[in-house]
């Protein structure tokens, strides 16, 4: 068409004037929306139209009406003017006709078909069998009441399917929807009675509903008015059947039809998934149901029941499966969350809420930067452009604050989905604040380690000089012990000046012992333990810090030793120590005390240590968190929460227990029971005398300083060697030399002394059991292993004489 066709579509319902509107303009039409009478006979005479599209029942003037104004504008004589309805009853067949009515179309329009119809008119062809509704158009038509009975039943049709809409919309109640689908069903036939039968879950047919029926004929409409076998024909058959008809005995009908007190009746199957899934019965005391209208209402309202079945099965499985999923969702162990894509949460599971401490109708709807701590990254957690370009993103851990002020640290991993043209982003939150605070713990504990293992190579390095240091001291000593008194000037200065060495040697030697138990590995191995020596090494360690804050007082009964590991339990001391020093103020030390205590339980089996402090004291409320893992008072960077943990986990390991004390204000008392071995303290009573040996003793040491030292210091007592290394001394045996004693160093560059043992293992097993080993801290897993595999006897350095040669004394 050169120029566009123009529609005038007059309709006062607003879905419909859309709806129609949109598909004509898709066709290339061009259409003008009026709502009223008036409206439209106004923009007809501004623009005259085309075709008119008319409803027939208007607010303002009745549809005919309308159309007889419309022939009166000049150029609108001849135009197509096409009626739209639905319900007739109260229109009159000759004023359509007289009106100018062209033809007519009866609602719900299918567009598709009403597209063809304009094109039908606008050919001058007007309605054909295959546009009009039944089958007929108005003006050919031969019988108007046959047409408004045709018209008639088809609202009938959309009635009921409103009427199946509406129950639909109370889903939550299958069993009423199906009592109201019936009610309605009937009510816009205008028949009176109407049953409907249903296969159970067994497929066993059963009357579910029944209206219009007297209460006393309930029993036969459940036996189908005495011809069950009939209905459950008919339902297996899938075709309406009309009572009366040629398809059963006229005797049947009328015995139906009289239990019925109906007229006509029809059985109409109710066909699910191509199988027989019930009937309705339609009764009928005056209607002629039984008619080709009829019969075609029946069929219908019987397809609009099935669907009606089967949407509602639906909603109910959608119900279930929406149920299941949202406990799915609420019951994840992760935090679910969904917002939209700048960051407003749209929905939340209980996990979430949980962590925010809201319930979800207080967090939905709210950015979800509002739950951050100020200045954390959680403020541009609402910004997507990565989500968008990447798909996923997880975020570092994010701060989040509760409403009862607490910070945890979340982890998310978000995905962007889009979901009806809008993108959301769907977000799983982990809780990682314990795992951040241990994994914080754990660097410190690797940065212990590293210390450890340097201070395992800071004593071995500081022995061998040590060793040469106190082992001269003591030689000097014995030669001036020698020398006569008073044969020489100044003596006694020098005596006093070597003594003072010595013990300062000797300190030094402590402080390096209790760095090596401090650094050692073997912490799984137990046995007996002297609890003063490991006290004492404790106190040595936090002496420093100590000593500014408090004084400290010793009160040591004699005990027995007690089954532990010497680096453990002074690992639970030094905390214990350094725990009490925190709970006091710097600058008083006078005012302050801190008492160490050992004495043995009333049992007797058991050795008791407490650790005493005059500070501020523990809240209960404090106190009876006080060993769980990171539960700490102290401000960030001075503790972690592990430490009294990791402490009553050690003692509870040793069978021990571990206890607490405390008033606020006044102090604290931490009070440990450890077991006892049977065996106790030394009494003290001197040891009988060695008995020297004139024995032939090789010293192997890779430091010349300590080997000569060594020979030095047992060379008034043995006839000693020395060997620079090991190979040296390997070839001495291999030569045929044999030694009462082989007193050698255990790390050694090129050979150690694990690999000569090795080798005279093999060579002169003779002379590897003669071997002592020297060490100065096993500093590597083989040495340990070694060690604890080998029982050649072994002495650690630095060691002073009397050590020595009550060593080689015992071999």
């Amino acid at each position: 068409m050169s120029t566009p066709t123009r529609i005038l579509l007059v309709d006062d319902h607003l879905i419909t004037r859309e709806r129609l509107g949109a598909a004509l303009r898709s066709e290339g039409f061009e259409v003008n929306e009026v709502s009223n009478a008036a409206s439209a006979i106004a923009e007809a005479w501004r623009q005259p139209p085309t075709l008119v599209l008319q409803d027939l029942l208007l607010p303002d003037m009745d549809g005919l009406e309308l159309t007889a104004e419309l022939r009166r504008i000049p150029g609108l004589e001849s135009v197509p003017i096409l009626a739209l309805f639905g319900f007739l009853n109260r229109i009159d067949g000759d004023r359509i006709t007289k009106a100018g009515v062209t033809g007519f179309m009866v609602k719900p329009v299918e567009p598709s078909r009403l597209v063809e119809a304009i094109h039908e008119f606008l050919a001058g062809r007007g309605f054909t069998p295959a546009n009009a509704a039944g089958g007929r158009g108005l003006l050919d038509d031969p019988d108007p009441v046959q047409l408004l009975r045709s018209t008639w039943f088809q609202a009938a049709q959309l009635s009921v399917l409103g009427g199946v809409a509406d129950a639909l919309a109370r889903r939550d109640d299958p069993e009423r929807a199906l009592q109201d689908v019936l009610a309605v069903t009937l009510h816009a036939a205008g028949i009176s009675r109407g049953a409907i039968f249903l296969k159970d879950s067994g497929g066993v047919l059963r009357l579910r509903h029944a209206i219009g029926f007297p209460p006393t004929a309930r029993a036969d409409i459940e036996g189908f008015f005495g011809h069950w076998p009939i209905l459950e024909q008919i339902v297996a058959g899938g075709a309406a059947v009309s009572i009366p008809s040629g398809e059963m005995p006229e005797s049947v009908s009328r015995s139906i039809l009289s239990a019925a007190q109906v007229a006509t009746a029809q059985v109409v199957p109710l066909v699910s998934y191509d199988s027989g899934a019930g009937a309705i019965v339609l009764g009928a005391r005056q209607t002629d149901i039984a008619s080709e209208v009829g019969v075609a209402f029946a069929q219908a309202v019987g397809t609009q029941i099935v669907q009606s079945l089967e949407l509602a099965h639906t909603f109910t499985r959608l119900a279930a499966s929406e149920e299941r999923y949202r406990s799915l969702f609420d019951n994840a162990n992760d935090a679910v969350a969904v917002s939209t894509s700048d960051g407003v949460l749209r929905e939340v599971n209980r996990r979430m809420e949980e962590i925010l401490g809201l319930p979800r109708d207080q967090v939905v709807g709210r950015h979800i930067s509002e739950f951050s701590v100020p200045g954390s990254d959680l403020a541009n957690f609402g910004s997507h452009e990565v989500l968008e370009r990447s798909g996923t993103r997880r975020t570092p851990p994010l701060q989040i604050l509760r409403s009862d002020g607490e910070h945890l640290l979340i982890e998310f991993s978000s995905t962007a989905v889009s979901i009806d043209g809008e993108t959301l982003i769907l977000s799983l939150g982990r809780d990682v604040t314990e795992e951040v605070q241990a994994r914080a713990q754990l660097m410190v504990a690797d940065r212990m380690v590293s210390v450890g293992t340097l201070a395992a190579g800071v004593a071995h390095e500081i022995n061998n000089p040590l060793m040469a240091v106190a082992g001269n001291l003591d030689v000097a000593l014995a030669d001036l012990e020698r020398v006569e008194e008073g044969s020489l000037p100044g003596l006694d200065r020098l005596r006093s000046g070597i003594r003072e060495a010595r013990e300062a040697a000797a300190q030094v030697q402590n402080i390096v012992r209790d760095l090596k138990v401090f650094s050692r590995s073997d912490q799984e191995s137990l046995g007996p333990v002297d609890i003063h020596r490991v006290l004492d090494s404790s106190i040595r360690m936090a002496w420093n810090q100590i000593r500014h804050r408090a004084q400290l007082i010793k009160s040591y009964e004699d005990v027995p030793r007690v089954i532990g590991n010497e680096f453990r339990l002074g690992q639970v001391f030094l905390n214990l120590l350094i725990n009490a020093v925190q709970a006091m103020p710097e600058g008083a030390p006078d005012a302050n005390e801190i008492r160490v205590v050992t004495r043995p339980a009333r049992s007797g089996d058991c050795v008791v240590v407490e650790v005493a402090d005059t500070g501020c004291g523990i809240a209960p409320d404090v106190r009876a968190k006080i060993f769980d893992p990171f539960f700490t008072t102290k401000e960030v960077g001075v503790g972690t929460g592990l430490g009294l943990s990791i402490c009553h986990r050690i003692v509870t390991d040793l069978d021990g227990s571990i206890e607490v004390d405390s008033e606020v204000g006044r102090g604290t008392v931490f009070r440990v029971s450890l077991v006892a071995t049977p065996e106790r303290e030394s009494s003290g009573e001197p040891s009988p005398a060695p008995v020297r040996g004139d024995r032939r003793v090789l010293v192997i040491d890779d430091d010349r300083a300590v080997s000569s030292v060594i020979a030095r210091l047992l060379e008034p007592h043995h006839r000693v060697e020395i060997a620079p290394g090991c190979g040296e001394a390997l070839a001495r045996i291999e030569a045929g030399q044999r030694y009462d004693i082989l007193l050698c160093d255990l790390m050694m560059p090129n050979m150690t002394g694990m690999d000569l043992h090795a080798e005279l293992s093999r060579a002169a097993p003779d002379q590897a059991e003669r071997m002592i080993f020297m060490t100065g801290g096993a500093s590597t897993q083989r040495a340990r292993d070694f060690l604890s595999a080998n029982p050649n006897p072994r002495i650690e350095k630095p060691f002073d004489t009397p050590t020595l040669l009550a060593l080689l004394d015992e071999v």
